[in-house]
């Protein structure tokens, strides 16, 4: 409704803001230039001036166009604030009392004497037996061999290869290749394509309409009062805004999807299998036998007579005194601090904590929402038109100075005369002809 209202205004303000500028450019678009503008009277009219101003140059004598105004009735719309009474529905909060039972569990402390075995430490000395090693130092006499090495000089006979040179013919046998032109067989498909007839399944969109319930929230205006104090003696009134749903029935556009059986010619290859004969070059390795001359070395064993330092051990007996130590296992008596542990039993008293239950009878408020409807005030605005008459330029056809800003008949674009006239011009005003 608010943008009704300001495309009212809207136009209004441009048919105001156009009528002044009406008469210069007749209200025109997309001209070549504009108004060239009509010469004063005189024996010889020139025409108009520029080329801006059309094809209109020096045609006669004339008298400049003059503007006329003219009554003209322009529409405007008037903003009227109103009141009905609509039904609203809303759910309505209704509280209730109930009685119900609850269990509060409650601590007492209670004393209570309890027996508790406590274990004392007491330190005893006690004898016990234990075994003692005690050495026994001697002196031995002991008979041992010890080895002495002794270096002789000794001759021995050994091997040595020794390396003979030669000369020798061998046959060997190296291979060449040889490319040789060998027809094959082989296996090829060529294809072979016929229109065959079938039937495929196409299907198309049908438009279907549809009711369905829609929910539309609008807010609405309701009035509050508050009562007079001593601030505000008279009272006061105010509105609040409240969002209020209501269904409503729709028709909606569904589109479905119908099967329809169409018969389709569908080109179909298929393959055969031709056996053709071709050429290939085939490459094979044939053998070929030489005779060729190779170094060779062989080895020869012969014996020969070194010497060499060898190393022979050889014993020695001698006699020497040994010192030796034994050990005697005596048996001695000691004495030691032994703890035990001895139970102890105590009588001692216990705070215990005890929960006991306790039943309780309360009320409490429940809170139950009842649907309920009541009519309110509701604020709207209504559009009123109203007609007012308006003064706005207007250009004669007069032949006494042949205008053709009023018939648009020069190049220059010039209008048919009044408001909204000469859209489709060529430009401004041509001047006179």
């Amino acid at each position: 409704m608010k943008k009704l209202v300001v495309a009212g205004f809207a136009v209004a303000a441009l048919m105001l803001a156009t009528a002044t500028d009406a008469s210069a450019s007749g209200f025109r678009r997309g001209g070549h230039g504009g108004c060239g503008g009509c010469a004063p009277v005189a024996t010889d009219c020139g025409g108009c001036g520029s080329y801006g101003g059309g094809y209109g140059a020096g045609y006669g004598s004339y008298a400049p166009c003059a503007p006329s105004m003219v009554p003209q009735q322009v529409t405007t719309y008037r903003q009227v604030w109103k009141e009905r009474e609509e039904t609203v529905n809303f759910m309505r909060a209704v509280p209730r009392e109930e009685k119900f039972e609850y269990t509060v569990y409650n601590q007492v402390t209670v004393p209570e004497k309890r027996k508790v075995t406590s274990y004392q430490q007491v330190t005893n000395e006690v004898e016990y037996k234990y075994m003692v090693s005690v050495p026994v130092y001697g002196v031995e006499k002991r008979k041992i061999t010890t080895y002495r090495q002794v270096t002789n000089e000794v001759e021995f006979k050994y091997m040595v290869s020794v390396p003979v040179y030669g000369v020798e013919k061998r046959k060997v046998t190296t291979y060449r290749q040889v490319t040789n032109e060998v027809e094959f067989k082989y296996m090829e498909s060529v294809p072979t394509t016929t229109p065959q007839k079938r039937m495929v399944t196409q299907y198309q969109c049908v438009p279907t309409q549809v009711q369905c319930q829609v929910p539309v929230w609008s807010t609405v205006s309701v009035p509050c009062y508050t009562p007079p104090s001593c601030c505000n003696p008279c009272g006061s009134v105010s509105y609040r805004c409240e969002r209020v749903c209501t269904m409503q029935t729709v028709t909606r556009t569904v589109m479905q999807q119908v099967p329809t059986q169409v018969e389709v010619t569908v080109p179909v290859t298929t393959w055969a299998q031709v056996e053709r004969v071709g050429k290939r070059m085939v490459c094979s390795t044939v053998p070929v036998e030489s005779e060729i001359e190779v170094p060779t070395c062989s080895w020869r064993q012969e014996e020969r007579v070194g010497k060499r330092m060898v190393c022979s051990t050889v014993p020695v007996e001698s006699v020497i005194e040994v010192p030796t130590c034994s050990w005697r296992q005596e048996e001695r008596v000691g004495k030691r601090m032994v703890c035990s542990v001895v139970p102890v039993e105590n009588v001692i008293e216990v705070m215990v904590c005890q929960v006991v239950p306790e039943k309780r009878n309360g009320v409490r408020t429940v809170v139950e929402y009842v649907p309920a409807s009541e009519k309110r005030k509701v604020s709207y605005c209504e559009l009123v038109p109203e007609v007012t008459t308006v003064m706005v330029p207007a250009y004669n056809a007069g032949y006494g100075c042949y205008s053709p800003c009023d018939m648009g008949g020069s190049w220059g674009g010039g209008g048919h005369g009044g408001l909204f006239r000469g859209h489709r011009g060529h430009g401004g005003c041509g001047g006179c002809w």
